[in-house]
Formats: C-alpha cells, sequence, structure tokens
C-alpha cells in the first residue's frame, strides 16, 4: 500500500482566513460560522502570519480572562506555523513537525490555499471551510 501524500490526505481544501486587524471574537465568529477549528491569520499581501486554533481560544484568552472583543488576534495567535510541502509523505511531515503540533501547512503557493490537520494525518476528518480568502486546490 503506497503512503498518502500531505495533499492527498486533507480532508478539505479550503480554508477560512482573517486579517491581522481583526479581533478574537470576529475570528471565533468566523470558526463558528465556516464549522472549522482553527482560523489562518493572513496579512493584505497573502502572507501567512499565523493560526488561531481552539487551543489557543482557551489557553490564551479564556485562562487569562483576556477580552475576546478588544484581543487582537495577533496578540494570541500561534504565529510561523510550520511548513511543508504538499508531495511530501504523511509519515515525514508528522516527523519534521513533530509528535505534538496540531497543525501541517502547505507553504507557498500553496500556503494560504490549504491546510491539513494531523487528524488528517491519522485519517481523521478536519473541517475547514471557504472564506473570502480561501481557495479551491486540487
Amino acid at each position: 500500500m503506497t503512503e498518502r501524500t500531505v495533499f492527498q490526505a486533507m480532508s478539505r481544501r479550503h480554508i477560512v482566513s482573517v486579517g491581522p486587524s481583526a479581533t478574537v471574537h470576529n475570528a471565533a465568529c468566523v470558526m463558528t460560522q465556516a464549522g472549522c477549528g482553527s482560523i489562518l491569520i493572513i496579512d493584505s499581501g497573502g502572507a501567512l502570519l499565523g493560526i488561531l486554533t481552539e487551543r489557543d481560544l482557551m489557553t490564551k484568552v479564556l485562562a487569562k480572562a483576556l477580552d475576546p472583543a478588544t484581543t487582537p488576534v495577533t496578540k494570541v495567535m500561534t504565529p510561523r506555523p510550520q511548513c511543508v510541502g504538499p508531495e511530501m509523505k504523511v509519515a515525514d511531515a508528522v516527523q519534521k513537525t513533530g509528535a505534538n503540533t496540531t497543525m501541517i501547512f502547505v507553504p507557498p503557493p500553496f500556503c494560504a490555499d490549504a491546510i491539513m490537520e494531523a487528524c488528517d494525518a491519522g485519517g481523521g476528518g478536519a473541517k475547514h471551510s471557504e472564506s473570502g480568502r480561501g481557495r479551491r486546490i486540487g
């Protein structure tokens, strides 16, 4: 049996994103509407700045009693997420990014276009949806 590539393992090929000026509340609303557990923070030029995950919301916002309506996503996002190529084998991607890494990203020109969660590597289903910035690949 042939091992799957990162691209083949992605359960969906749409993402959601917000700009760096968005508040945590804005991002959480977009995530809720899209039914996803993470959102990319992308600047106006399309560069990936970071990712905001449900875990970030729990540990960096709720646990520290920050106000989601006034806290910018850039204050609590995970910056500079680890990136791997779409043709990399899933096992190699997991080894490169580490066992505790939640997200595996496909780098430019795909970085703003595709995202794969660690649960995809094991066959689980990530939930990412189209947004104004997300574009379909494959």
